[in-house]
């Protein structure tokens, strides 16, 4: 398995096909795609293989009501259909908050708005929800989750 840093353009099939197959493709470049700042990150099965699971990081804090201090977004979470429940985006996840002090040495905070269906993920993985229900438009039902990167604000 290679974990790496990749372009924004290598998130977009996967993103595309897995969060927003209703939409058109344009609704997977997200803001702040392109800042400098900010980090996508794949893991593939073998070197120079198609990326298998990918998510990308914003240097964007939660919401004021959370109270964190730096903080990270992650977003764009998705993981080929044909290998989800199998342990992939797991591995992601817990390689991007190991390489969260190298790459983003500020941010105490990771967080994410997570869909209903995957609460239970983040919350294996140790974030801890937060707030209300609230709607993303053509998207569904989320939550806020979170999880601290061993760092106080």
């Amino acid at each position: 398995m290679q974990f790496e840093t990749v372009s924004h353009a290598e998130t977009v099939r996967l993103r595309h096909s897995v969060l927003r197959p209703n939409q058109g493709v344009e609704a997977c470049t997200y803001p702040g795609d392109e800042k400098p700042e900010t980090r996508h990150y794949a893991l593939r099965d073998s070197p120079h293989s198609e990326a298998i699971c990918v998510a990308s990081v914003y240097c964007e804090s939660a919401p004021q009501s959370l109270h964190f201090g730096s903080g990270l977004r992650l977003r764009g979470m998705a993981t080929l259909p044909s290998l989800q429940r199998k342990g992939w985006g797991r591995v992601l996840i817990k390689k991007i908050i190991n390489s969260a002090p190298q790459d983003f040495p500020h941010a105490t905070h990771l967080w994410c708005n997570a869909r209903l269906s995957a609460l239970g993920f983040y919350e294996n993985l140790g974030f801890r929800v937060h707030g209300e229900i609230f709607e993303v438009p053509e998207i569904g039902p989320h939550k806020i989750a979170s999880i601290s990167l061993g760092k106080t604000a």
